[in-house]
């Protein structure tokens, strides 16, 4: 009963290319060769094996106060004590032959490792001034909702002010970007008003179906585990003929820029197996702590308080599951059959793309 256009699905999959690949040549970790170790001369590890299958979507990373011992163990009982370890590595990447070689005392390494074979993503600009009159033309005196909201780029467009209401959606009272209640009236910074529904921003549980004029969901999708199934819930709550806006962030310009783009097959494959809202095993953690670049993401702290977090997905929702790019997006409104109207980048971070729903 999905919408889904199935000749859509088999044209992506089977013109989808491999991702950009890593291939590790060697690597070892130990100390250096010959050095006496404790009772003996110690010998490296081989730990191609190991980091192999940590490669995920281009990048194999490993942060610095990610503890070594985690994948490798501590040193051989005998051999404590002497020279600090290393971990050296050679891959093949897009880019050509790399070798890197870091320091681990204690178990720790002294800086990132980072190999990578990852590609930019499609950085086509537009101004605000352009996406206000966009918006004048499919929001003004009109019926919308918006899904994770309120959102500084739709703030900024005057979308809140010209619209009849723009009612909210929010998966819990209690959020990391505030605190709403079911059923009230939430007046917009700026201007304009909408009614607050707490309800699963996947199902959109609740709503009826073509009550909308627009739909939006601004850095929302990257949040969800399957978003396949919340753009069809997008879709089933907007009317014939109705608009669908989707922002999410452009991962040069956060802290996800050191990960790869995500892939159709990956989406499809959630939804096929009914991935459920809290279910990380679909997530792969992995990538999404070691892809994460700190420096870029003070509010999470630490590695391990990252970590600690992003095992609580299910209270905050905090995790990027996926890394899209325009063309991911595009590929996704196709799978709906749907007319993409308007898409771009606005400053720097905003990738926009505004569908337009069938009539029929």
């Amino acid at each position: 009963t999905d919408p889904i256009n199935v000749n859509a699905v088999f044209s992506l999959l089977s013109n989808e290319p491999e991702p950009p690949s890593i291939s590790i040549l060697n690597a070892t970790y130990g100390p250096k060769i010959g050095i006496p170790n404790g009772s003996g001369v110690a010998t490296r590890a081989n730990v191609k094996w190991i980091l192999q299958p940590m490669v995920y979507n281009s990048l194999l990373r490993i942060p610095k106060d990610a503890p070594l011992s985690t994948w490798f163990g501590t040193m051989p009982k005998g051999q404590e004590g002497g020279q600090p370890y290393t971990l050296d590595i050679d891959a093949m990447t897009a880019s050509g032959h790399v070798s890197v070689s870091l320091s681990a005392p204690g178990g720790m390494l002294q800086s990132d490792l980072i190999v990578s074979s990852t590609q930019p993503t499609q950085n086509l600009e537009i101004t605000l001034d352009e996406l206000k009159t966009v918006m004048k033309a499919v929001a003004n005196k009109k019926v919308g909702l918006e899904i994770g909201g309120p959102s500084r780029p739709c703030e900024r467009t005057d979308l809140y002010r010209i619209a009849a209401k723009t009612d909210l959606v929010n998966f819990s009272e209690k959020t990391l970007w505030g605190t709403f209640q079911d059923g009230s009236i939430f007046n917009y910074t700026g201007g304009g008003q909408g009614t607050v529904r707490i309800t699963d921003g996947l199902t959109l549980f609740g709503i009826a179906d073509s009550s909308y004029d627009f739909v939006l969901g601004s850095h929302y999708l990257e949040h969800l585990i399957d978003p396949l199934s919340a753009l069809l819930s997008m879709h089933r709550v907007t009317k014939p003929g109705g608009t669908i806006m989707l922002v999410l962030p452009r991962k040069e310009v956060c802290f996800d820029h050191l990960r790869g783009q995500s892939r159709m097959e990956e989406i499809l494959f959630r939804y096929i197996h009914k991935a459920q809202s809290d279910d990380l095993r679909y997530v792969n953690l992995n990538s999404w702590i070691f892809g994460n670049d700190l420096s870029r993401d003070r509010a999470a702290g630490s590695f391990h308080q990252l970590l600690a977090r992003s095992i609580r997905f299910e209270d905050n929702r905090s995790i990027h599951t996926m890394v899209y790019d325009l063309k991911l997006l595009e590929q996704l409104g196709k799978l709906l059959s749907l007319e993409v109207v308007f898409k771009g980048v606005e400053g720097r971070l905003h990738q926009w793309i505004i569908f337009k729903k069938p009539t029929k």
